[in-house]
């Protein structure tokens, strides 16, 4: 579970910082 857990947060940061193109 931690390791789903630390996947879904890295993810979500990664496709944010991805994402920031304003």
């Amino acid at each position: 579970m931690a390791d789903g857990q630390a996947l879904y947060v890295a993810k979500t940061l990664k496709a944010i910082v991805t994402h920031r193109t304003d």
